[in-house]
């Protein structure tokens, strides 16, 4: 998933407060502060410092993980409760202050930043809005005229457990099978349409099955190899093409492998299949470049989560 983007502009300078992301891969969502140059005009303006007070001064479990540019030259970071002056955040010169800000960065060298990176980092998750909503942002920069400051506060920001997505549902080939009218009113798809049209594959077929399946034959398919994948993703396409399903793997409790295999399939890293993502891994399975079994077997695995009843279906 991407990070939440809170932005502000001052002056030909960009504040980007990015959150509810891991940026350091330790699994826990961390803060990202990022000020960069965006006034062409000025080539001259060169970022020094950013400091920012932090909600009830509760920066005991907090610490950096970066400080310096976007071409990751180090600058100095400093945490000290209401102890950090617009003087340290300017020049570097540490004053005695009993009310000041709480969390600051800022590039040890002048003339040669046009950014400054924060990323702040905890034991556990971050929450930017349980930190900083409402709180005072302070950041300097010099050009040729000198030295500027400017004092913002932070407005609303987001809650990360908005993104997190609700427990996965799935409905199994053989509910899919059983309900022509809610198949074909959720997808749009007729049961005599045919498989390798839909997902732009050519099936080999068997004995047993077609080498030119309809869906329904698909969903009925019997047996391993090729057949499960074709009962496996003509179910999942179902369920993906539903309003009424939520064919999320978020927190589904997979194996590792799965979930690995799920989320190389998920293009776009919300948790949740879409039709799409279906289509791209079937075909990436009958090219060889993806285990067909494995496929299958993931599929069916978020088929069989949690289902919902015939009688949910609105369409």
């Amino acid at each position: 998933m991407e990070p939440i983007i809170t932005t502000y502009s001052v002056d030909g300078y960009t504040i980007y407060i990015k959150y509810c992301y891991d940026f350091t891969v330790d699994g826990m969502n961390d803060v990202l502060l990022f000020i960069e140059d965006t006034d062409p005009s000025d080539p001259i303006a060169d970022t020094l410092g950013l400091a920012v007070d932090i909600q009830g001064d509760a920066t005991s479990d907090l610490f950096f993980h970066f400080v310096g540019d976007e071409d990751g030259t180090a600058g100095t970071g400093r945490i000290d409760a209401n102890a950090i002056s617009v003087s340290w955040v300017e020049t570097g010169t540490v004053l005695p202050v009993s009310d000041g800000y709480d969390l600051a960065g800022r590039i040890d060298y002048e003339n040669s930043a046009d950014s400054l990176v924060m990323i702040i980092s905890s034991d556990s998750d971050l929450s930017a809005e349980t930190l900083l909503e409402g709180s005072s942002l302070f950041f300097t920069w010099s050009d040729e005229a000198g030295t500027h400051s400017y004092e913002m506060t932070i407005g609303d920001l987001e809650s990360c457990g908005c993104d997190v997505p609700e427990p996965g549902m799935g409905n199994t080939p053989g509910f899919w099978k059983n309900h022509q009218a809610i198949f074909e009113g959720e997808t749009g798809l007729l049961f005599a349409d045919s498989y390798e049209e839909l997902f732009g594959v050519d099936v080999e077929g068997s004995r047993k099955l077609s080498d030119d399946p309809t869906l329904q034959e698909a969903l009925s398919a019997r047996g391993g190899g090729e057949a499960a994948l074709l009962r496996a993703s003509t179910a999942a396409m179902a369920n993906a093409s539903s309003d009424d399903v939520n064919f999320s793997y978020f927190d589904a409790g997979f194996d590792a492998g799965t979930t690995a295999l799920l989320e190389g399939i998920d293009m776009n890293d919300d948790f949740i299949l879409s039709s799409s993502e279906i289509v791209s891994a079937v075909q990436s399975a009958f090219d060889g470049d993806l285990d067909m079994r494995g496929l299958a077997d993931a599929l069916d695995m978020m088929n069989n989560m949690p289902s919902v009843e015939a009688d949910a279906f609105i369409f």
